[in-house]
């Protein structure tokens, strides 16, 4: 059901039926991560985390993260899916607090793949006077999820996707290119300490690929959550790395 939502979304876009086509995106937001959590259409509710599902999915290697967990990037990741819709980095770096129950499904994990990032931080005095509609992620909040996830899973290959930029033509574009940006670039400062960490630069793989700043919004309804070809180039480079 929700890949022919998706389909039904990406062909009214096409049409130019964009609000329509936002309608369908929200519905399809609802049933994948409905929420807080879901339980429908594969996900469960995980117990003690009212805003975690989980899709259990072959092996030993997990997916974590925001909503992008949820759509074609994560689904390309083959592994058990936890998803969080519209999280922030903060939050996963209490989930995934030492002692905690969370952590425990971690230590099993052969390899970890985090989406993270998108959905910013708090906002700074300068980008609250700039009229930002959010913050972006910090260095250490960065650096405190990958320590939890080390304390929890220390032979784990683990491997970051940072934020992509806007789609080129999207109404995000303007709104979300800025802080996007600074996040994408504060994850990969945050990880410096972190030689061991795999830091998929989603920034850096759409200037290669598309030779500009952000990927082309063909069909695109929101211009944030990837699909198609750039959620194809961002995972193959993930699942490529060491």
């Amino acid at each position: 059901m929700a890949n022919k939502l998706i389909r039904l979304a990406d062909t009214l876009d096409s049409m130019g039926l964009h609000k329509e086509a936002n309608c369908v995106d929200n519905i399809l937001k609802m049933i994948v991560a409905g929420g807080p959590c879901s339980n429908k259409q594969g996900w469960t509710c995980v117990d003690g985390y009212p805003s975690i599902s989980v899709a259990v999915g072959p092996g030993d290697i997990i997916i974590l993260g925001d909503s992008q967990v949820g759509g074609e990037l994560g689904r390309n990741l083959k592994g058990t899916r936890y998803l969080s819709n519209s999280s922030t980095v903060d939050e996963w770096v209490s989930h995934t607090a030492p002692g905690g129950g969370f952590s425990d499904k971690l230590i099993s994990a052969s390899r970890i793949y985090i989406i993270l990032g998108g959905n910013g931080g708090e906002l700074t005095d300068d980008q609250r006077a700039a009229g930002a509609s959010r913050g972006s992620v910090v260095p250490a909040s960065a650096s405190a999820l990958i320590r939890n996830i080390r304390s929890a899973a220390p032979n784990a290959k683990v491997s970051w996707i940072t934020p992509a930029p806007p789609a080129a033509g999207s109404n995000d574009y303007n709104d979300r290119k800025d802080d996007r940006e600074l996040s994408n670039q504060n994850i990969i400062d945050g990880l410096i300490e972190y030689s061991d960490v795999n830091v998929i630069n989603s920034h850096e793989i759409i200037r290669e690929k598309y030779h500009g700043e952000s990927w082309p919004c063909n069909g695109c309804h929101d211009g944030i959550h990837l699909r198609g070809e750039p959620a194809k180039h961002i995972s193959d480079a993930a699942k490529n790395s060491p």
